[in-house]
């Protein structure tokens, strides 16, 4: 009898202090469970920011203005072209220009036919080309027009007969070469003059070799 009753309020206690902590437990699983449910929710809701960089904007270098029409003008030859003391033909040949070279130009004629160039082997460094050989860049109204010098005399030598053989019986006495001669650098046709020269030793110099036909450029 008294085992009975000293075990029955022991038990009820277990009982009590058992529903108490199964009760806590359960609490404190609805605690975390809401949580995880609120940290989702944060974690559904809060919005990814996205931080786009502001360029830099490069400093503008200032431009340089090139006058074209300020810089010397020049010409360059499109053949072999000879360089004269003055703006013709019947002026003495300084030099030849090679087609291609680039000369700077310091003045023009009266006609503007005529370029005066820069060349050392001339009077005062100048020399003289025909324009319509040369390619002209830059702007040649800022050159001035020049004068032409006077023209140097040139003696003409008096030409030496050339001995001829007399030809062989029954041979062609109409024999020597045949030369065709132009009034142009390009040979265009038609020939001007067509004749044969007995021999090939020319010294024109500032001569045209026959009439009808330049002292130049042929």
């Amino acid at each position: 009898m008294s085992d009975r009753s000293a075990s029955g309020p022991h038990r009820t206690a277990r009982h009590v202090v058992t529903g108490t902590l199964a009760v806590a437990a359960f609490a404190l699983a609805l605690i975390v469970a809401a949580s995880g449910r609120s940290r989702a929710a944060a974690a559904v809701l809060t919005p990814t920011v996205t931080v786009t960089p502001t360029p830099t904007a490069l400093a503008t270098p200032d431009a340089v203005d090139e006058c074209v029409a300020c810089l010397p003008p020049t010409a360059t030859v499109v053949t072999d072209l000879n360089v004269r003391r003055g703006p013709g033909v019947d002026y003495a040949v300084l030099g030849t220009l090679r087609s291609g070279t680039t000369i700077l130009i310091t003045g023009v004629n009266a006609d503007g036919t005529w370029l005066q160039v820069v060349y050392p082997a001339g009077a005062d460094g100048r020399g003289w080309i025909a324009r319509r050989y040369a390619t002209v860049s830059g702007d040649l109204a800022s050159v001035a027009v020049v004068a032409a010098p006077t023209p140097t005399p040139t003696i003409t030598p008096t030409p030496t007969p050339t001995p001829t053989e007399a030809a062989a019986p029954g041979a062609d006495a109409a024999t020597g070469w045949l030369g065709e001669y132009f009034d142009n650098l390009y040979l265009n046709d038609p020939a001007v003059l067509v004749r044969l020269d007995p021999v090939l030793d020319f010294n024109w110099a500032d001569r045209a070799p026959a009439p009808g036909l330049p002292a130049d450029d042929f």
